[in-house]
């Protein structure tokens, strides 16, 4: 081994940080911390039970697992063949319970348009918007489903609780039945429209301020995706909330 190699073997040994940022650097790379995630946010609210409204075939809990979290999951999914999907998914993680149903201000029932990629799946109409965005979002049939308000499907529940809808429009008559469960949840996260899909949806501002007068403060947001029309864009956001009188300590 050269001299000069052994003296850059000691260098790295000595600040192997500091190496490899010059380096990188030396090469056109920016170091950055990594952002912190849902995840990140669940552990700092020492969440152990998440209720996932609006579940669709279990994206969702799928990726918190992947991502460590290990706590209670309570799904929500009211279409009958992508419930079945769901349930086959969760059926060998004992801490992940599914039920077939929607989530709205009371209890009863609702028809939802099916469509053709069920993720867009939705009590309320598509908007024009929603069809220029992507073909496969318009309804292909129509099914009867069973709603639920959460306030009384979770009356029983306690720990620390986190929630997440994503309804295709619809959250704010899941919210409007839920005041008591998020007077006691931890964090919300809601898909929120920058270009609305849906007809009868909340804007981004009745959103926000809907979740302050719950006590909720905006703590992070990551795009959903983006215009096809102008890709820098964004069409939908989510957006995960923080009782604002609540620090990680809490």
């Amino acid at each position: 081994m050269s001299k000069a190699v052994r003296g850059a073997v000691r260098r790295v040994k000595r600040k192997p940080r500091l190496w490899l940022a010059g380096l990188l650097l030396g090469r056109r790379y920016q170091v950055i911390r990594a952002r912190p995630g849902i995840v990140a946010f669940l552990r700092s609210r020492r969440i152990d039970l998440v209720i996932d409204v609006g579940a669709n075939e279990g994206q969702f809990a799928a990726m918190l697992r992947a991502g460590g979290y290990d706590g209670e999951i309570l799904s929500l999914e009211p279409v009958a063949a992508v419930f079945e999907r769901l349930a086959a998914r969760a059926a060998g993680d004992p801490r992940w319970q599914v039920r077939q149903c929607g989530a709205g201000a009371r209890a009863g029932s609702a028809r939802i348009g099916v469509a053709a990629s069920s993720v867009f799946s939705s009590i309320n109409p598509t908007t024009a918007a929603a069809d220029a965005f992507e073909a496969k979002s318009r309804a292909v049939r129509h099914e009867t489903i069973q709603i639920v308000a959460l306030d009384e499907l979770c009356a029983g529940m306690d720990g620390n609780i986190f929630v997440k809808i994503d309804t295709q429009g619809y959250e704010a008559q899941v919210v409007a039945g839920a005041g008591a469960l998020l007077g006691r949840a931890r964090g919300v996260q809601l898909e929120l429209p920058c270009i609305h899909l849906y007809e009868g949806g909340w804007s981004i501002a009745e959103a926000m301020a809907a979740m302050q007068a719950l006590g909720f403060a905006l703590c992070q947001a990551e795009p959903v995706n983006f215009s096809k029309v102008d890709p820098v864009a964004l069409v939908e956001l989510d957006c995960l909330f923080g009782r604002a009188d609540q620090s990680s300590s809490a």
